[in-house]
């Protein structure tokens, strides 16, 4: 064993105090229930009923009939033999049979196996809500709104007793769980009545105080809970109906009531709850022990009706708008609790002697006897990483490991230490960029946490002076973009964080001048409620911002660093606009010597940017005709049998995908629809070459083949030729480049906040590689784009398109339904967008291409350097014939696909170094989804946290110079 491990103390993470609103272990059982199932009902269901015994089917009122569900609200019967609605479903206690009453004012019994209809007792004159059968399964009792209580025979169908007390609709029923001859009725008129069928008449009235809707009987009989009005009383029985407790914790009137005990678990003492559901739309449990809440649920609809299973297996609430929720406990936690209920039993192991063999064999595992002598072994110390590292006075890779750790009191703990032992500046000191995002990151997480904000701003200013103060020794690389944006993030939320406690201080100071004038006593109740509201608010956020301010002012004593909570946020704040400073001025630095970058450095820079090259500037003496001159003839010859397998290839892979996405089972759609979406793509390609007049001699050819192949993706093709061709002729122009341009600065100052908010969150995320939609529904369409003379040959374009529309997606819908629409078109549609956003995207935008206004604009830059050459996946280049070799298709539009490799070979052999490539790659994609947001003429792409006025980054400005 080490002998360092027994003299170092381990190190305790920081202890703060208990969070208030815990989850209780009641909550935890309560949860323990799965996420709800629902069934729609054919109206509100009114009443829910478990059998006493295993299945523990579910009745469920609603409507004219009464469905009986399995635990898995399969159905399993279904009763509806009534001429109106039907109320009041319940079971007898074997399950056997079945009770309702009806707006007709009858009550039949159901045989729950046959569904026959056994007994018709008629003799209320109103509409009948509630039923019960007795203890003794003989009887059955019925109340009813003409006032009545009905006791009756089932056997004989016959009339036992008519018991009559109430003054108006009786609504609620209850039997004694331990009498035959106890039953308990509640009523519209406010009054519980407690009824003995030896004496024929009532023994205990109670005023509720509302109309009662439901009753409950504890199980021991000594005690009764009524639900009515928005509250529940709790009588006590024994002492001749007292009040014990009234619950008033629901908001409107309350419509179930019942009372279970829950299984005996770790998560809860298996005691009686009390359940309530109210027309506010909340299940709320309460312990009658304590007469306190201790759980509750919200629903989306007033709840009518409530059940438990007797096992505690499912949940059931019936709602107004037709809903039947049912939760259930997975069948292995009920096992599992079972297991821990009291009846259960505990096996013990047998007492080993020396005299039988298994006290030879026993092994390592066996227990020390009484009479046996123990040696006591050293137990081995287990240290955490950093308790390590930092017993090895490595505190760099301590607070590295405390970091990783994601437990804010790890680090506060690890941080007090190191300032306990003067190492904070050493644990902070010789970063690079990547070891220092993970402390700045830690900084803006937990800056507003009022546990940590004072040490983390001691701790921020360590930093903070240590990478920005000249001749210090910070090593980190400030023109990281990562670092960067967590900086932004931490000053922002400074920032806010002062502007919160600004907030409170002047409410504080309203409270104060209110508590001195002695104004209270002059505002209305509506009023006061919401000034106190304030105050709660304000004085928490006070509070809050306190908490813990002894152990984090000693720290700050320890560094130096004596100030407020609040001062130590300013100047934070003020640091990091600092540190941002001096990350621009070292960005400044970089871009000033671009141009005299050597190949290393841009191997480098082109690693960073996640490109394969990065070409260098293109001399201006070199034009588009010296380019298109250095590649040999043989690239621009046709040949109509390559061609025309384009177009059998195009078809026979749309056709097999199709087939594929039919047979595939659901987990394996998304891929079958990649697949589709890229074989829709190569029609598009196909299509692409005959607007280019790269695909046959005969122009008659090639606008039918075009229109063809583009009518199923519903792209006009004329259209699309005139725009694309405007592409070609102005690619990289700031305006003029009608397939892809970026946003400027000065032109998105001047969108509306809603439109700055679409393009940010359309055009800023991953769902820019579905802009194309967008492209196409605004470009393609509209006639005023286009000349007189252009006009005809648009239109015919757009009647084949929208025939199509009215013709294929009609069959389709017919064929194979709405799925099958979204399922065969829709998706493979939305698949050939992402490729051809994507296509665009990264074969004209990258964060060192500029682009330029029409009078700086050099053609011969544009087309070879301004151009992506990106690999792709070798299916996905097969599938759309080589659109990816896409700098020969710019240098030349003209060239035909199966000629763009042979193209390509000869540009790299002459021109090579002048061109930018890349393999299609997460880093690349990146850097466009988070840089390339808004352009600056002066700094390339910006991301949107920097598009904003002066003072403005200018660490975008990347390779290229600006004379192009």
């Amino acid at each position: 064993m080490d002998p360092l491990a027994a003299e170092y103390s381990k190190l305790q993470p920081k202890r703060f105090p208990a969070r208030e609103l815990r989850e209780t272990a009641e909550g935890r059982y309560w949860k323990g229930f799965s996420l709800p199932s629902t069934v729609k009902q054919f109206g509100a269901v009114t009443s829910l009923d478990f059998a006493s015994e295993k299945p523990h089917y579910l009745a469920v009122t609603s409507s004219t009939r009464v469905i009986i569900y399995d635990r898995l609200l399969g159905v399993r019967r279904t009763i509806g033999r009534f001429k109106d609605k039907a109320y009041g479903g319940t079971f007898r206690a074997d399950g056997k049979l079945l009770a309702a009453g009806g707006e007709d004012g009858i009550v039949q019994v159901f045989d729950t196996n046959s569904r026959s209809l056994l007994r018709r007792l008629t003799g209320h004159r109103r509409p009948v809500h509630s039923v019960t059968f007795a203890q003794d399964k003989q009887h059955l009792i019925s109340g009813g709104d003409d006032a009545t209580v009905r006791l009756w025979d089932i056997a004989s169908g016959a009339q036992v007793a008519r018991l009559d007390g109430h003054s108006d609709y009786v609504r609620a029923l209850a039997v004694s769980p331990s009498s035959h001859d106890v039953w308990a009725t509640g009523g519209y008129d406010h009054i519980c009545k407690i009824w003995d069928a030896r004496t024929q008449g009532s023994t205990i009235s109670m005023n509720h105080g509302a109309p009662i809707e439901s009753l409950a009987f504890f199980p021991s009989e000594s005690m009764l809970v009524t639900a009515g009005g928005a509250y529940l009383c709790c009588w006590d029985l024994y002492s001749g109906g007292r009040l014990l407790h009234k619950f008033a914790a629901h908001q409107k009137t309350v419509t179930s009531v019942l009372v279970q005990r829950a299984v005996s678990t770790p998560s809860s003492d298996g005691s009686l709850r009390i359940l309530s559901s109210s027309l506010d739309g909340h299940v709320k449990v309460f312990d009658p022990e304590v007469f306190k809440l201790t759980h509750a649920s919200k629903y989306p609809s007033p709840i009518l009706s409530l059940a438990v299973a007797p096992d505690n297996s499912s949940f059931a609430v019936g709602m107004a708008d037709g809903t039947l929720s049912l939760r259930r406990r997975r069948q292995q936690k009920i096992l599992q609790e079972s297991a821990t209920a009291p009846a259960s039993r505990k096996r013990y192991a047998p007492r080993l002697t020396a005299s039988s063999f298994r006290y030879f064999i026993r092994g390592q595992s066996a227990k020390a006897a009484a009479s046996d002598f123990v040696v006591a072994a050293r137990r081995k110390v287990k240290l955490a990483d950093y308790d390590r590292l930092l017993r090895r006075f490595r505190y760099k890779e301590a607070l590295d490991s405390a970091l990783s750790s994601r437990r804010p009191e790890v680090v506060s703990g690890v941080v007090e230490e190191l300032v306990t032992r003067g190492a904070l500046s050493a644990a902070l000191s010789g970063r690079d960029a990547e070891g220092l995002l993970p402390v700045v990151d830690h900084m803006a997480k937990y800056i507003r946490d009022p546990r940590h904000t004072q040490m983390l701003c001691a701790v921020g200013h360590r930093l903070l002076d240590a990478y920005t103060m000249p001749g210090d020794s910070g090593t980190a690389d400030v023109t990281s973009r990562g670092l960067l944006r967590t900086l932004n993030i931490l000053q922002e939320r400074a920032n806010a964080e002062l502007g919160v406690q600004d907030d409170l201080i002047s409410l504080k100071g309203m409270l104060d001048s209110l508590l001195a004038a002695g104004s209270f006593q002059k505002m209305d109740g509506c009023l006061l409620k919401m000034v106190f509201a304030a105050a709660s608010v304000a004085s928490k956020g006070m509070l809050a911002s306190r908490a813990n301010a002894k152990p984090a002012l000693t720290l700050s004593a320890r560094q130096g660093l004596s100030f407020s909570p609040r001062i130590g946020l300013k100047k934070l704040a003020s640091a990091t606009v600092a540190a941002r400073h001096v990350a621009v001025n070292a960005a400044a630095a970089e871009v000033t010597s671009v141009n005299q970058l050597t190949d290393s450095e841009r191997a480098a820079l082109a690693e960073k940017l996640g490109f394969r090259t990065i070409g260098k500037e293109l001399p201006d003496s070199v034009t588009l005709q010296d380019i298109i001159k250095s590649m040999p003839k043989e690239v621009f010859e046709f040949n109509m049998w390559k061609a025309w397998s384009a177009v059998f290839i195009a078809v026979a892979s749309l056709a097999a995908s199709l087939y594929i996405v039919s047979i595939s089972p659901w987990y394996l759609l998304p891929f079958a629809w990649a697949l589709a979406g890229t074989a829709a793509t190569g029609w598009f390609v196909v299509g692409h070459d005959c607007g280019h007049r790269s695909f046959s001699k005969n122009k008659l050819v090639e606008d039918i083949v075009g229109t063809l192949m583009f009518a199923p993706i519903i792209f006009p093709f004329e259209p699309w030729r005139i725009k694309h061709n405007q592409h070609h002729a102005h690619t990289n122009k700031l305006v003029e480049d009608t397939a892809w341009h970026p946003v400027r600065r000065e032109e998105m100052a001047k969108w509306s906040p809603v439109a700055a908010w679409v393009y940010k969150t359309f055009l800023g995320s991953p769902l820019k590689l579905w802009a194309s939609v967008g492209h196409w529904a605004i470009w393609h369409f509209d006639l005023n784009k286009y000349t007189e003379q252009q006009k005809p040959r648009v239109l015919a374009s757009l009647a084949a398109v929208f025939t199509f529309m009215a013709v294929g997606w009609p069959l389709i819908i017919h064929y194979t339904g709405w799925v099958g629409f979204a399922k065969y078109w829709l998706m493979p549609w939305l698949g050939y967008h992402f490729w051809m956003s994507t296509f665009t995207v990264v074969h004209h935008t990258a964060p060192h291409i500029p682009f330029k206004a029409a009078s700086e604009w050099n053609a011969a830059k544009a087309q070879l350097s301004g151009t992506v050459h990106c690999d792709y996946p070798r299916w996905v280049e097969f599938l759309c014939f080589d659109i990816n070799v896409h700098v020969p298709h710019h240098v030349m539009a003209k060239i035909p696909w199966y000629n763009l490799r042979a193209a390509t070979d000869s540009l790299r052999k002459n021109w090579g170094e002048y061109m930018t490539e890349a393999s299609f790659n997460w880093r690349m994609m990146k850097n466009i989804f988070t840089e390339c947001h808004v352009y600056d003429e002066e700094k390339n792409y910006v991301p949107f946290d920097f598009a904003k006025e002066e003072p403005l980054f200018a660490f975008q400005r990347k390779v290229l110079p600006e004379s192009m």
